[in-house]
């Protein structure tokens, strides 16, 4: 869930995404939805945009967008699912696009779901469509070297993206963000037995053989969960955490919880080494990030400013989609809230606001024209 402050202007936000270049940089190539497969034709300033709806039922939407800010419905469930009385209930779908042009999504599963509590599911396919006979579970490993965790996933991870040659991805593990290599060559993470939380901190890159996983990430302070991933143009990354301090006095959910979580940012020039995590957006949750084309990092979050302000909970089920992006001294600038056409839950304040935005570059007007096709 999420959401952030005023409109800042949409003026700023359609700058940044079309004044860029008609090649790709290194931070659109390594970046947050891992497209880095699609070479040549025309470039496009277009990106799909999920939601996920929600109501008695949660509904995974299809969007696209040019501007960041302006969403337009394509009226598409990418992934209807019950959210009560059905074991197979996800947490978190993210979709991913792949270097390949495909499409993947992975949740994570409910605490009596008969596959596992909390492993990674995950689907691929040519369409971001999900057919639920065809959704891999991915349990933890057991083999030497690995530890002995008995919950894989805790919360939305990353984005599925792009680093060399292979794919990875950032999730939280007990509270503690690791990286896990989720290919090898032609095999995918769809063939993955499972995933082995290293014993030992990888090193390199290059220590991390498929289905590895190395934490990253800890903090003594702060209670670590959602993650997401983009690359700067100077190359390195920004990972995004949201994170509640330990000291909060929170003592379950309700709005003490909500109001304490924020997003925090840190930085990497290798994946594995990173700078003491940064506080950037308050009251904030669930974050998700792009490289735009022309490599300004953005951020979007549900933001419980306004819910915390009243001090009313109720209103945190209107929270809205916001963004912000990094200007190149790394300063954050909240811009504004998203807005949906299309969608009856932008006027009808009965209805809960959909959550977790989750923005996917489209590099070129064929991959634009092909998700386009996916979705009539």
């Amino acid at each position: 869930m999420r959401k952030l402050v005023g409109l800042l202007g949409s003026v700023v936000l359609v700058a940044a995404f079309t004044h860029c270049s008609t090649t790709k940089s290194a931070a659109q190539d390594g970046g947050a939805d891992a497209a880095s497969g699609d070479s040549g034709g025309t470039s496009s300033n277009s990106s799909a945009f999920f939601y996920q709806n929600v109501g008695q039922t949660n509904v995974v939407r299809a969007g696209i967008t040019s501007d960041g800010l302006a969403v337009t419905s394509k009226n598409f469930d990418t992934y209807p699912f019950l959210v009560f009385g059905n074991t197979k209930v996800p947490g978190d779908p993210v979709v991913s696009r792949l270097s390949s042009g495909r499409w993947a999504m992975l949740a994570w599963s409910s605490p009596d779901d008969p596959r596992g509590a909390n492993i990674a599911l995950y689907h691929e396919s040519d369409c971001p469509k999900i057919d639920e006979s065809k959704i891999v579970a991915i349990g933890p490993s057991s083999a030497n070297g690995c530890q002995p965790v008995r919950s894989l996933l805790g919360g939305k991870s990353s984005q599925i993206f792009a680093a060399g040659s292979e794919s990875y991805m950032f999730f939280n593990n007990s509270s503690r963000i690791a990286l896990v290599r989720l290919s090898s060559g032609s095999k995918g993470a769809g063939e993955l037995s499972g995933i082995c939380v290293r014993e030992q901190k990888a090193s390199a890159l290059s220590d991390l053989a498929w289905g590895d996983a190395t934490i990253v990430v800890e903090s003594s302070d702060l209670l670590l969960s959602d993650t997401a991933i983009a690359r700067r143009k100077s190359g390195d990354w920004v990972l995004f955490v949201k994170g509640i301090s330990k000291t909060s006095g929170c003592t379950g959910p309700g709005l003490c919880e909500l109001c304490a979580r924020g997003i925090y940012r840190t930085t990497s020039a290798d994946l594995l080494t990173w700078t003491p995590l940064e506080r950037v957006v308050e009251k904030a949750s669930v974050p998700d990030a792009m490289t735009a084309p022309d490599g300004t990092v953005w951020l979007y979050h549900q933001n419980f400013e306004e819910a915390c302000a009243a001090q009313d909970e109720k209103l945190a089920q209107r929270a809205k989609i916001g963004a912000g992006y990094e200007k190149a001294d790394g300063t954050y600038v909240a811009v504004g809230n998203i807005q949906v056409s299309g969608e009856e839950f932008e006027t009808n304040t009965q209805i809960h606001y959909p959550t977790n935005g989750n923005p996917v570059p489209l590099p070129t007007e064929a991959a634009r024209s092909a998700y386009e096709a996916c979705l009539k």
